[in-house]
């Protein structure tokens, strides 16, 4: 069976080449998008996986609820809190945040952006009402909410084999990382690799993953 990549910067490969073993795989995608454009989870979708899809735009919410049948779809923020957040839609664009600065950057480049205020969660309270137990790849892409997310996930009963974070200010090669990195070593996972706009890290439990995530990437067969 072939592999047709969809994600923006080939993530989907890389986490392929280490989960290419598990059949019927869990993830949660924070920051979806899209069901397809861009999506880290499409290709694990069409081969059988599940998981949930977290959306706060209600335009890519309402395509990812028609397209992703078998997958949970949450059309809410998620942050280190429960209650209401201001989000801030950058309209046909996935550049779309809770943080106003990132928004007026956006306003400023010419972009349309509805502010809009949504109900917000944390990871922990999500993955406790969908009794998740195992996900193998967790993957935030958040546009500088990433900190907020990780703050808000313990880490304890729900340990994501592998994390994908978004590690970049959108636009820049400003590094985010530094906001919330240490958290994630404080709870016991290693950086394993960066392919310039995310960094990837695996749980301590999951060291035999570790030589996957050295470059080249293989899959089966890759198309575009």
């Amino acid at each position: 069976m072939s592999f047709t990549s969809y994600a923006q910067n080939g993530e989907d490969v890389i986490l392929y080449g280490a989960l290419k073993q598990i059949d019927g795989g869990f993830y949660i995608d924070i920051g979806a998008y899209h069901p397809i454009i861009d999506s880290v989870t499409k290709a694990f979708y069409d081969r059988g996986w599940h998981g949930i899809n977290v959306e706060p735009n209600p335009d890519c919410f309402n395509l990812l609820k028609v397209d992703r049948v078998r997958d949970t779809n949450l059309n809410i923020a998620v942050g280190n809190f429960v209650g209401e957040v201001t989000f801030y839609n950058v309209v046909d664009t996935g550049l779309s945040t809770i943080r106003s600065e990132y928004a007026e950057h956006a306003a400023l480049a010419g972009f349309e952006v509805q502010e809009l205020n949504i109900p917000c969660s944390t990871l922990d309270v999500i993955c406790s009402i969908y009794d998740v137990q195992t996900v193998h790849f967790l993957k935030i892409d958040a546009e500088g909410a990433e900190s907020d997310i990780l703050q808000g996930f313990s880490f304890d009963r729900v340990r994501p084999w592998v994390l994908v974070i978004e590690a970049f200010e959108p636009g820049t090669m400003n590094n985010t990382y530094d906001e919330w990195e240490q958290l994630v070593i404080t709870k016991e996972y290693e950086f394993v690799y960066c392919d310039g706009l995310n960094r990837f890290y695996i749980a301590s439990e999951r060291t035999e993953l570790r030589g996957c995530f050295r470059p080249p990437f293989n899959s089966e067969e890759r198309s575009e």
